[in-house]
C-alpha cells in the first residue's frame, strides 16, 4: 500500500510538471491557431482592437458585384480554453493550445465574420499578469465578463455598417453567447455547439464546483425568447453531456435542439460546420 501511494504521488508530481510546461507553451501563443496548425490570419482575418484583455479578429469579404451588401455580422466566441488539472486546479493561463473555434470561423464564407477569444486568452504575458483568474474560473460567465463582450461587440460595430449580429459559440463560448444575447436587441440568430445551457445542471453532471460568480443562461429571460436559436449537442460528449440542457427554457417555439450521433466535445465540429450552418438558424444568412 505504501508503494502504491508513493507511485501515485510521483505520478501526480510528474503530471503536474508536464502540465506546467504545457501551460508555458500556451503562454507564448498570442495568436489563435487551428488544430491543423494554421494561424487565423492565414484565413484573411485581421486583428482589431476591442478591449485590452480580448483578442478579436475580423474578416470582410466583398460581394460578387464588388459592393459589400451583407447586413449581418457573424461572431464566433472561443471556448473556455486550457484544461484544468484534476478538475480542481485552474490553469494559470487560459489560452487553449489549439482553437477549434478559429477553424470554425474560418470555414464560414459570409461577408462579415468575427472571432473573439475569451478574456486573457492569446494576450501578452505583461497583460496576463494583470488579469484576474476569476474571469476563467468561477466567474467566467459573470456580469463583468458579459459587459466586456458587449462593449467589444459595440466597438467592432462602429467599424462596419452591420445592422444585425449572429452569435456562435462552442462549449463555454456558447454559454457566453446566450448571456451576451440576453442583453442585446440586435441578435438575429444564436447557435451553440456542445455548450452548457444550464450551468447548475452542468456542474452537477460533472461533479465539479458550482460557478458561484457566474450568471446562468437558464434563469428566465424574455428577451432570449425573441431570438432564433439552434443548439447542437454531441451524443458522445462527456464534457458537456445532454443533461447540461437542464432547465434552459429561454427560446421561441421553433427552436431546434439537435443531438448529433458520433460527435463528442471536439470531434467533427470543424469538418461538419458548413453542413451544420445550413441546418441552423444561420441558413437564411449564408451568402
Amino acid at each position: 500500500m505504501q508503494n502504491a501511494n508513493l507511485y501515485q504521488t510521483t505520478y501526480r508530481y510528474l503530471f503536474a510538471v508536464l502540465y506546467s510546461l504545457f501551460l508555458v507553451s500556451c503562454a507564448l501563443k498570442t495568436t489563435p491557431y487551428t488544430p491543423s496548425g494554421q494561424s487565423i490570419e492565414s484565413f484573411g482575418f485581421n486583428a482589431i482592437q476591442v478591449h485590452p484583455t480580448l483578442k478579436a479578429y475580423l474578416r470582410i469579404r466583398s460581394s460578387n458585384d464588388h459592393e459589400i451588401t451583407a447586413k449581418d455580422l457573424t461572431i464566433y466566441i472561443e471556448g473556455d480554453g486550457a484544461n484544468w488539472l484534476f478538475k480542481s486546479i485552474p490553469p494559470s493561463n487560459p489560452t487553449p493550445h489549439q482553437s477549434l473555434v478559429a477553424a470554425i470561423a474560418a470555414a464560414d464564407q459570409s461577408q462579415y465574420v468575427m472571432y473573439i477569444a475569451r478574456p486573457c486568452q492569446f494576450i501578452d504575458l505583461s497583460i496576463l499578469k494583470e488579469c484576474d483568474a476569476v474571469m476563467w474560473t468561477d466567474g467566467r460567465f459573470s456580469a463583468h465578463v458579459i459587459q466586456i463582450f458587449n462593449q467589444a461587440i459595440d466597438r467592432a460595430l462602429f467599424q462596419i455598417p452591420s445592422l444585425k449580429i449572429n452569435l456562435v459559440g462552442h462549449s463555454g463560448g456558447g454559454t457566453l453567447a446566450i448571456l451576451v444575447a440576453s442583453q442585446r436587441s440586435d441578435v438575429s440568430c444564436l447557435v451553440t455547439l456542445a455548450s452548457p445551457l444550464d450551468i447548475s445542471a452542468w456542474t452537477r453532471a460533472l461533479s465539479i464546483a458550482p460557478l458561484l460568480k457566474s450568471m446562468n443562461p437558464a434563469v428566465p429571460n424574455m428577451s432570449l425568447k425573441q431570438i432564433n436559436q439552434t443548439h447542437f449537442l454531441g451524443e458522445n460528449d462527456i464534457i458537456v453531456p445532454l443533461d447540461s440542457i437542464g432547465q434552459y427554457r429561454n427560446f421561441p417555439e421553433n427552436t431546434e435542439f439537435i443531438t448529433i450521433s458520433g460527435f463528442d466535445h471536439r470531434r467533427y465540429w470543424v469538418d461538419q460546420w458548413p453542413l451544420l450552418q445550413k441546418k441552423s438558424c444561420l441558413r437564411d444568412r449564408i451568402n
